[in-house]
């Protein structure tokens, strides 16, 4: 699969050298309860264990093809169209009342942060539909890791980026994005006041989309 290509900056712009932030390589990856609990140890192999029983060729993979083993949340692949439902709603919301000019109420081109972002699979597979720019950004060192490297398998490197961070202190300058989303990730939040108040701070978007809402 050839690579997506973009006049837009490289959605790693955020993050240091090949879209890995310095802190990433001064700190404790397991340092954080939440971190721990969620690494595995063996993940990749584990997901190219199931490729390869499946069948798939990695060099020809696509965000379809993961869509069965990488939206880590309730109700999977469905949850994350409802995403895209929502965010495309926001915006032609904000078109329509002014808050975003008309010609940008898609997500085509867009640059999105994925807060809590697993290994990958909503960010890979909303590029891959509505050809927004997403950046990822996760806790689990491991989960960055995986989420690269199928990045780098899927040809989206250019379009998806992921670093490591905490979302009570996102390393985003305030504005950074046009929109953003989350899957399951205030349920290990205590604070969620504060948790909402830091999400909202790196993107001019109206909202930020969550599944779980009603």
């Amino acid at each position: 699969m050839t690579p997506q290509r973009s006049d837009h900056a490289d959605p790693s712009a955020d993050s240091g050298r090949a879209g890995r932030p310095a802190s990433e390589a001064s700190d404790d990856p397991l340092a954080h309860p939440v971190a721990r609990h969620y690494t595995h140890g063996g993940l990749m192999a584990a997901i190219l264990a199931q490729l390869d029983a499946a069948g798939l060729v990695l060099n020809r993979l696509t965000p379809q093809d993961l869509a069965p083993l990488d939206h880590l949340h309730g109700r999977g692949e469905a949850a994350t169209k409802d995403i895209i439902e929502r965010l495309m709603t926001d915006r032609k919301a904000a078109a329509a009342d002014g808050r975003t000019p008309a010609d940008r109420a898609d997500l085509n081109g867009r640059h999105l942060v994925d807060i809590g972002c697993g290994v990958g699979g909503p960010a890979r597979y909303i590029a891959q539909r509505t050809g927004a720019r997403i950046t990822g950004i996760d806790l689990t060192a491991e989960f960055i890791e995986v989420a690269r490297r199928l990045t780098e398998l899927t040809g989206q490197a250019r379009r998806v980026a992921f670093v490591r961070g905490n979302a009570l202190n996102l390393p985003f300058a305030a504005g950074r994005f046009d929109g953003g989303y989350t899957h399951n990730v205030s349920m290990s939040v205590p604070d969620k006041a504060r948790f909402y108040h830091a999400v909202a701070r790196p993107y001019g978007a109206s909202r930020t989309a969550h599944p779980e809402e009603p």
